[in-house]
């Protein structure tokens, strides 16, 4: 009787998951490389290495208040940009227009690695600076591996997909360019990813300790941008539409992700009840004015505080509206309390427009929607962001998987196409900036990923037949 030897086998078992390994070392390596080359080789020139964009200033002057021990506070008594320090006592009012997140990780970052004299100059904050951008890179390259491990969940004896989206991803110019801003897309999209993979795990284990951490993480991603919060519910709704035969388990299932949602949400919603006695979940920005922005900006954007003649009454009603929009300006700088009011009256105007014009504001906001994701539609800032020509390609192959996942997996990648879903809904009617659809760019990388190997797949099966057919050697 001839005995069978399975010691080739394990060898060569062990051999590729080595070879698997190395591979996912060397993307993680050059997805870092990436990142860390134009902060190392070329370092941000604009604003003593600050960047460009606004939002940057309050998400600082936050987190250097905390790392200075003046609490949650956007004021700035000069200290926080190395400026001399005001001889008056400086009332440091708390700050509401920016979620906890991403302030309390630079704040983090200052109390762990801040070079304490260069914070005494602002031509040497940028070694502060640059401190968060590396840790950024770090964290985005991450993404990569994350991304690896969850095409892995979702095809488990497939690698090709698991490696073609931590390759995409880890050259994924829209968030290569992101990682270098001081702005809260970087952490907000590690939290949507881990939201993602949470979401598609309970769908598959019906576990509903996964659906408590799925809650948990869409109420961390919340508190760093509010528009986030209602996504959880579309989650039950769907929840309830999939189990509507059990209808206690929907009700089971839904009950841990509010849970979850709410176990994050609730020291932040307390605080600013004592703080301000309203009940404010995350926080207070400029809805009403990106409100009223978007029921008229298309190709004709101006810049900030900047409005064309046509879309008022008057103007008196002109004037009146910029002085509205300086005061809340003001507010948002310190991201105090006294926008709400402003912000309000732009609320009030913006629903007037609608309600005086809804088919032509609808037209407006449908051609307005691809400036989400095409990245260069309108260019609102210094630089330049990423081509959009990338993002025509993950569409494709991302309908692609859509249309060529078998039944089961396309339930599990509910999550992702949700969310795609929801973030145009959320944004269709509002003032829209490229780098708010920069979150979702991991979830479509993975639908990109699985369109690219099912697609082909198919090509290569094609050709076999086609060569099984016509070479009678086969």
């Amino acid at each position: 009787m001839t005995k069978i030897s399975h010691r080739g086998t394990s060898e060569t078992r062990i051999n590729l998951d080595y070879l698997r390994i190395v591979g996912m070392l060397l993307i993680f390596g050059a997805a870092l490389a990436i990142r860390l080359y134009p902060i190392l080789v070329t370092p941000e020139p604009i604003r003593n290495g600050f960047g460009p964009f606004g939002d940057s200033y309050l998400y600082h002057k936050i987190a250097y208040n905390l790392y200075k021990g003046h609490g949650y506070s956007g004021i700035d008594n000069g200290s926080a940009f190395g400026r001399p320090m005001t001889d008056k006592i400086v009332d440091f009012e708390p700050a509401i227009s920016r979620g906890p997140v991403y302030p309390v990780f630079l704040a983090s970052l200052y109390c762990l690695w801040a070079d304490g004299t260069a914070t005494e100059s602002r031509n040497r904050w940028q070694v502060n600076w640059d401190i968060v951008r590396i840790v950024q890179s770090i964290l985005d390259a991450i993404i990569c591996l994350l991304l690896f491990w969850l095409v892995r969940v979702l095809y488990p004896d497939r690698y090709l997909p698991a490696f073609l989206a931590a390759v995409l991803y880890g050259a994924s110019f829209y968030n290569v360019f992101y990682t270098r801003m001081l702005l809260s897309e970087s952490i907000t999209t590690f939290l949507v990813v881990v939201v993602i993979i949470s979401g598609i795990i309970a769908l598959k284990s019906r576990r509903t300790v996964c659906w408590l951490i799925f809650g948990a993480g869409c109420g961390l991603v919340s508190l760093s941008r509010p528009e986030y919060i209602l996504y959880p519910f579309f989650m039950v709704g769907i929840i309830f539409l999939l189990q509507r035969h059990a209808i206690w388990g929907a009700v089971k299932t839904s009950t841990a992700i509010v849970c979850g949602l709410g176990l994050v949400i609730a020291p932040w919603a307390l605080r600013n009840y004592m703080t301000y006695k309203q009940l404010i979940p995350t926080s207070v920005g400029a809805m009403g004015l990106n409100l009223f922005n978007g029921t008229y900006e298309n190709g004709d954007w101006q810049g900030w505080g900047k409005y064309p003649d046509k879309i008022f009454k008057s103007p008196e009603m002109k004037k009146e509206v910029i002085a509205w929009d300086r005061k809340l300006g003001f507010h948002l700088t310190r991201g105090t309390i006294g926008l709400k009011d402003y912000d309000l009256r732009f609320k009030r105007l913006a629903l007037n427009t609608i309600r005086d014009n809804p088919l032509n504001c609808f037209m407006v906001w449908i051609q307005r929607l691809p400036r989400l994701w095409y990245q260069n539609y309108i260019q609102m800032y210094v630089y330049r962001e990423p081509s959009g020509i990338w993002f025509i390609g993950y569409a494709i192959f991302s309908l692609t998987a859509l249309f060529l996942m078998k039944p089961e997996i396309r339930i599990a990648c509910l999550p992702i196409f949700l969310l795609f879903l929801y973030m145009n809904l959320v944004y269709l009617p509002f003032h829209i900036e490229p780098r708010y659809g920069v979150t979702i760019y991991p979830g479509l990388i993975v639908l990109t990923a699985i369109g690219l190997y099912l697609s082909g797949s198919k090509v290569w099966a094609r050709v076999q037949s086609i060569q099984g057919k016509t070479d009678p050697k086969e």
